[in-house]
Order: structure tokens, then C-alpha cells, then sequence
């Protein structure tokens, strides 16, 4: 192999360059290259093999630890698609009250008839997510139990 076959990126057992390639380098590092020893431009070709490997292996691991946080991400979508459940809402009823509006009674409907008297009950409860709500009518509740 000729010192300008080396110094162009070596010959075709190495998967080495061609006119093209050599046509890329400018003037001034072809005369550097021309310049170097076979030693020295073996040493250089080794030292970019080197890199070319290093290169090679951050991008592997890099392109692992990609794999790695996309599995992540789509682990915890579907973690939270599982939990964004709503709880079951839990009251516990901590006052009854009778309620007599005294507007109920004075009220006439449409007719001309007055309302009939009612006693209202209502109810205080406490829930589960620590809110006290006031409920104006009990509703399906037997205010009784």
C-alpha cells in the first residue's frame, strides 16, 4: 500500500476512501498528512478508531436508556389510567333537623289552595374527604334510622 492510499483513509481492506473523499480534504492537510510518518499516521488512525468506538458506545447506551425512560413513561400512563379511578364518596350523618319554614306555609299555589303543612327534615353529614355538607331535604334517607 502506497503513502497516499494511508493518507487518504487507507486502502479497501479497511473500507478506506476513494478520489472523492480525498477531493474533501483542503490543500493544507493533505501536506500535513504527506508530512507524517507511516508510524505516526497509523497512530492517528488508531486514535480515531478508538473514538469512532467510544462514539459508537455512548449512542448504544444512550439509545438504551431512551428504550428504558419511554418503557418508564408508559408504565406510569397506565398506572395512572388505573388509579384516576373516583373513590366512593363516604358520609356519615352527624345532625338531623326539622325544618318548618314558615314561608311554606303562607305560599298559595296557582290554584288558590295553600300548600300543604309539611315538616322538612334535613340533614348534616360529614364525609370521607373530611367536608361537612348541609342537605336541605334527606332524600331516599329514612330520616327515621
Amino acid at each position: 500500500m502506497s503513502k497516499d492510499a494511508t493518507a487518504t483513509g487507507g486502502g479497501r481492506e479497511r473500507g478506506g476512501g476513494n478520489a472523492t473523499q480525498a477531493s474533501m480534504l483542503s490543500n493544507e492537510e493533505l501536506a500535513n498528512i504527506e508530512t507524517l510518518t507511516n508510524a505516526q499516521l497509523r497512530t492517528r488512525a488508531n486514535q480515531l478508531q478508538r473514538e469512532i468506538q467510544q462514539l459508537k458506545n455512548e449512542e448504544r447506551s444512550r439509545m438504551n436508556e431512551l428504550q428504558r425512560l419511554k418503557k418508564e413513561v408508559e408504565d406510569d400512563k397506565k398506572r395512572v389510567k388505573d388509579n384516576n379511578k373516583l373513590p366512593y364518596l363516604v358520609a356519615s350523618v352527624s345532625e338531623i333537623l326539622d325544618m318548618d319554614d314558615e314561608d311554606d306555609e303562607v305560599e298559595e299555589l296557582d290554584v288558590g289552595r295553600r300548600k300543604s303543612k309539611r315538616k322538612q327534615k334535613s340533614a348534616i353529614i360529614k364525609t370521607s374527604n373530611r367536608h361537612t355538607v348541609f342537605l336541605p331535604v334527606v332524600g331516599l334517607v329514612d330520616e327515621n334510622k
